[in-house]
């Protein structure tokens, strides 16, 4: 397996990243103290995970927003460690879960979790709450409700009262050090051997969606178990009908086997693209173009349709025709978008990259130029599996925008009726894929599916 990207060597690693909403309180003083103590236990957990690091000197323990200099930059400032915390300390509060800001820097975090799993088909558990305040199970944010949040080794006045009830009673003194030892024992753990990939370039803070953020299907957004599904299309020759010159290392006994990044990444191009949406929230399945009902010229839409394209398929001539028939309709096809992941560092395509081009854009023209405006990296050509990762989410969600367009509403709207809303997607970035993994045979039969601080 390769090794995962981190910061450069002369960046001390940051193993925590506190993550807290600032206090209402009842008034300015008592707001001011209530964020002292936020202050006070980040000192102390920075202490003692400085305390059980292997290279204590050459580690950065904690940030918070508190780390910002006056004047600075606070967008900017976040947004880069977040892009580079080990860990991501959350101090559970029902004011947590009601700050735009606290579910923002959640999103950045898991954004990252997310990609390790689709990258390397692991699982990061570096997410770490701390119970703040007490709070009712209810009121944890359905899209992070699968983080566990509480532990018998921190002791039943914690459960019952939060970290800081025991910051402020001395009977408890000794009780709230276990807590922080606790939460510093996991962090290095977490930070010196599961840590998340670091995020590069970091993200854009404006930009990140609110984690928290309800549904509301009265306000235009779809809940999540109402999502549609999305199709993964795969046109790729298979091994025993591949075209002369293709590289044979690629090819399986069926298309959705394409692996087009050896040998730099191993996985299937459509397994992983699969993860990738299913840690978008959407139900995902694998279909080989030849045995796709969708790019017939006259079928109706069923699902957002993804069609990952191999430059080699063009070259088959059975997949050539389906193809050029698919793009001689494909105006009709809004909801299908194109994806060709292309390694130009295979010398196969590189020796053939002149007619590969030639051969794909008379067979395909029609439909790169209409999926181009909305996202032309897919169209052109993905190189590495990092540029599949970064830029399949804007095709899915392109895909999906588009196929939701084409949906009839119910009731039927009469003339003299209001226009009916338009349904809208919440695209708020979840922990991974759930309890959805791959099945292990390579494709899936299709199936019915069931603000502020």
């Amino acid at each position: 397996m390769p090794s995962r990207p981190e910061a450069g060597a002369d960046v001390p690693p940051l193993y925590f990243f506190l993550s807290y909403a600032h206090s209402s309180g009842v008034g300015t003083h008592d707001r001011f103290d209530r964020d002292a103590l936020v202050r006070r236990f980040e000192e102390d957990l920075g202490i003692a995970v400085i305390e059980r690091a292997r290279h204590p000197r050459a580690i950065v323990p904690g940030h918070s927003d508190a780390h910002i200099p006056l004047g600075g930059n606070w967008p900017i400032r976040l947004a880069s460690a977040l892009a580079v915390c080990r860990t991501f300390v959350a101090l559970y509060s029902a004011e947590y879960f009601d700050s735009q800001d606290c579910g923002k820097e959640w999103s950045a975090f898991a954004e990252r979790i997310n990609r390790d799993f689709v990258r390397y088909n692991e699982d990061r558990e570096a997410f770490i709450p701390v119970l703040w305040l007490p709070i009712r199970p209810e009121s944890v944010p359905q899209a992070i409700r699968n983080v566990q949040y509480t532990h018998p080794d921190l002791g039943p006045e914690y459960h019952q009262h939060g970290l800081r009830y025991l910051m402020t009673h001395r009977e408890l003194r000794e009780r709230y050090h276990r807590v922080v030892d606790f939460f510093a024992s996991r962090i290095t753990f977490v930070a010196e051997d599961n840590a998340p990939s670091t995020s590069v370039p970091a993200p854009i803070y404006q930009d990140l969606p609110n984690a928290f953020a309800k549904t509301n299907p009265a306000d235009g957004q779809v809940p999540l178990t109402e999502r549609p599904k999305v199709r993964i299309v795969v046109a790729a020759p298979r091994a025993g009908r591949l075209p002369r010159g293709c590289d044979p290392e690629l090819y399986g006994d069926d298309a959705v086997h394409w692996r087009p990044y050896l040998p730099h990444y191993e996985g299937e191009v459509a397994q992983t693209a699969k993860r990738l949406a299913e840690a978008l929230h959407f139900y995902a399945f694998i279909e080989s173009a030849e045995r796709c009902r969708e790019l017939i010229p006259t079928t109706e839409a069923t699902a957002p349709t993804i069609l990952i394209v191999d430059p080699w398929a063009a070259q088959q001539p059975d997949l050539q025709q389906k193809l050029a028939a698919f793009d001689r309709r494909t105006v009709d096809k809004s909801w299908v978008r194109l994806v060709i992941p292309w390694n130009r560092t295979n010398r196969h395509s590189i020796a053939a990259e002149v007619d590969l081009e030639s051969r794909l854009e008379s067979t395909l023209s029609r439909t790169r130029a209409r999926c181009r405006f909305e996202t032309p990296r897919a169209v052109d050509g993905l190189e590495t599996i990092e540029d599949l990762i970064n830029d399949l989410p804007s095709v899915l969600w392109a895909a999906e925008r588009h196929y939701l367009g084409l949906a009839k509403p119910f009731p039927p709207s009469s003339p003299s009726s209001t226009p009916p809303r338009k349904r809208l997607r919440l695209r708020a970035p979840g922990l991974g894929p759930g309890g959805l993994r791959a099945n292990g045979k390579g494709y899936d039969e299709p199936h019915a599916p069931s603000e502020d601080r």
